[in-house]
């Protein structure tokens, strides 16, 4: 078991809910997490008393460090595209807490997340408020409510931490369990080597459900080749399909070398699924070619301003795949990321193999370094990506998110290492977004890309007016 503490503070940005008596009942949990046990026995117990939600609908459970969520937005666009009625549970939320919850991409509306509340109160009613669920929790639990009430075909369900206690966990018996990528975060929970987080993650594995890797460190894809082993259950590594070169990899609306992987992954899940859900080829393209993801490398228009890409990355994992996206774009060329748009099979990056984008010779930014926007949760981290992304800057710009956990610009300045040669600026974000579709930095001939924490992302789209 696994003992955590959650502030009122950190759930009120958490909740990010406009309905009192929805946000009121989340902070009502906090109380019950101090100190709180992490283990399955009070979700067991709370979907018990929901009538078994969890059990009546086929899913696609995903853990791993960096793209569950590109991961699950590919799979459930490629099953939606095909004609089902998709669920999609994931976490954080950007904006608004109903984002976690969507069917067919449609989130949760107010009133039925009002109505699954006003359930889950009267069934804590009857429970000591020690034995109270976790916000993350009593979310899961609202989520497959809600699935099961809407009648889906399918869901695609990403674990929050870890796996093995993880609320999610609770699915039965998956269609699929797949592992995205296995990286250093969350060690203080999950473990200090890759090893112990691999095996933390393989606890979704269950006897009978085969298994999708990604693209794993040596070390980590051994502890899951050993548990998968040891539950007698199919393992299919993306590279067994795509091979290691990512020519062969097929391509999406979301870019970057790692959404290729990421697509791939989702590609090889629903080729091995046809038998429990036929998928067309043509749907496969479709919802590749159609899959959205906010927060990753996604560019927002201004009307005033600079071009703006906002992209989450937060770990070092994260801050690779986006400094390989940054030496694609800014010191080789866009075309050879944003422009191709062809068959999911065997793709190519040859920009000569596709029509003219509508993004066309604006997206050229050949040799122009971008300002890079950064706010943290942790110093640690922070070090790390900044490391990772000094390159690729001309100018850091630090902001503090409005977050309990975000580090204050002041700490974030002593990250920046002194032989950067750029501009290092402390930022108030409601003074750089002033008005929705405005950007007080910099002109329409730079780039500001913001980064560092999904909790600053969402604070961008929440004052420019998303």
């Amino acid at each position: 078991m696994i003992r955590g503490v959650t502030t009122d503070q950190e759930l009120k940005r958490r909740v990010g809910c406009n309905q009192s008596p929805v946000r009121d009942f989340l902070m009502r949990l906090t109380h019950s997490q101090e100190g709180v046990l992490y283990d399955l026995a009070r979700m067991r117990r709370l979907m018990t008393a929901l009538g078994g939600p969890e059990a009546r609908f086929p899913a696609i459970h995903i853990a791993g460090t960096n793209g569950k969520g590109s991961t699950a937005a590919h799979l459930e666009a490629i099953y939606r595209a095909a004609g089902y009625k998709t669920g999609l549970y994931t976490s954080p939320h950007l904006v608004r807490l109903e984002e976690r919850i969507q069917v067919n991409r449609e989130l949760i509306s107010a009133e039925c997340l009002a109505k699954g509340v006003g359930i889950l109160e009267a069934i804590l009613k009857e429970w000591p408020a020690s034995e109270w669920p976790t916000f993350f929790e009593a979310m899961t639990a609202l989520a497959f409510w809600h699935f099961a009430e809407e009648a889906i075909d399918m869901a695609v369900v990403e674990t929050g931490l870890g796996g093995r206690l993880d609320a999610t966990n609770i699915l039965p018996s998956p269609l699929a369990t797949v592992i995205t990528t296995i990286s250093h975060d969350h060690e203080a929970i999950l473990g200090e080597t890759l090893a112990a987080i691999a095996q933390e993650k393989a606890g979704i594995f269950k006897a009978g459900v085969p298994v999708f890797l990604g693209q794993l460190p040596v070390e980590a894809e051994a502890v899951m080749m050993a548990a998968a082993e040891k539950l007698g259950v199919n393992v299919t590594r993306v590279s067994d399909v795509f091979g290691l070169d990512i020519q062969h990899y097929p391509m999406s609306r979301l870019l970057g070398v790692h959404q290729r992987v990421n697509a791939g992954l989702a590609v090889t899940v629903v080729e091995a699924l046809q038998h429990w859900l036929p998928v067309e080829k043509n749907a496969i393209e479709q919802g590749l070619r159609t899959v959205d993801w906010p927060g990753r490398w996604q560019e927002i228009a201004l009307t005033e301003g600079p071009r703006l890409i906002l992209d989450g990355a937060h770990n070092e994992e994260g801050a690779q795949a986006l400094a390989q996206q940054l030496e694609n774009t800014f010191l080789l060329s866009f075309w050879s990321v944003v422009a191709p748009r062809v068959p999911y099979v065997h793709s190519s990056l040859s920009p000569t193999n596709s029509s003219k984008s509508k993004h066309s010779d604006s997206c050229l930014f050949v040799g122009k370094k971008p300002t890079i926007l950064l706010g943290f949760t942790s110093l640690a981290r922070a070090r790390v990506v900044i490391k990772c992304l000094m390159p690729y800057a001309q100018a850091f710009l630090l902001a503090q998110a409005n977050d309990l956990r975000s580090i204050t610009v002041e700490e974030l300045r002593t990250c920046v290492p002194a032989d950067f040669s750029g501009m290092v600026q402390a930022v108030n974000l409601q003074e750089i977004f002033p008005r929705p579709g405005v950007c007080t930095w910099g002109t329409r001939e730079d780039v500001l890309i913001v980064t560092g924490s999904m909790y600053l992302v969402g604070e961008v789209l929440k004052v420019k007016g998303r």
